[in-house]
């Protein structure tokens, strides 16, 4: 099955996040990420057997996690200046990080194989398909984050989510949690 590891966004955040989209309507064509798929990535696996996603949750389960807050402070793109591939908020964590990091270590001792990207704290809130003003692009992302509100969330667990894919986009299903 096809899974990975996140941070659940509150639905309350998510819609309100997700009217940022607004802003680069007339910009890009895009496809925005429903609110009730929102999540933080803290580790991406792919396809896997049974026996690999049992090992997962153990894992999981031996994180000692506390509620933990993550700073919002503004948005972001993947990509470059001239192709952005993701538009994203930016999110802050010491804590967070000191999670992923345990667990990488575990994984890595299991030999338990993911996406090796560097872990960058982010919540994804659309997809660029074609961009039609750079310059417009630059300057949408730097009035954006002139009026952003950073804004701290605190969260007590992180989820195992299988990832169904659509040709109406991923479904997601919570396999397990582990909650501070």
């Amino acid at each position: 099955m096809r899974c990975f590891v996140a941070v659940k966004i509150p639905t309350a955040l998510a819609r309100r996040v997700s009217g940022l989209s607004d802003e680069f309507e007339e910009i890009m064509h895009f496809r925005l990420v429903k609110a009730e798929n929102m999540h933080i990535t803290l580790f991406f696996f792919g396809e896997q057997r049974e026996t690999v996603v049992e090992d997962i949750k153990k894992v999981m389960d031996n994180v000692t996690l506390s509620p933990f807050e993550i700073l919002f402070d503004g948005v972001g793109f993947f990509g470059s200046r001239n192709s952005p591939k993701v538009v994203f908020l930016k999110g802050h964590s010491d804590y967070l990080r000191q999670v992923h990091r345990h667990m990488k270590n575990e994984f890595d001792k299991l030999g338990i194989s993911f996406d090796e990207k560097p872990f960058r704290i982010h919540l994804t809130l659309l997809r660029v398909k074609k961009l039609y003003d750079k310059d417009a692009f630059l300057d949408k992302i730097n009035k954006v984050n002139k009026f952003f509100q950073k804004e701290r969330v605190e969260f007590d667990a992180i989820h195992l989510i299988k990832s169904s894919l659509t040709s109406k986009g991923p479904v997601y299903e919570t396999l397990y949690n582990k909650k501070a």
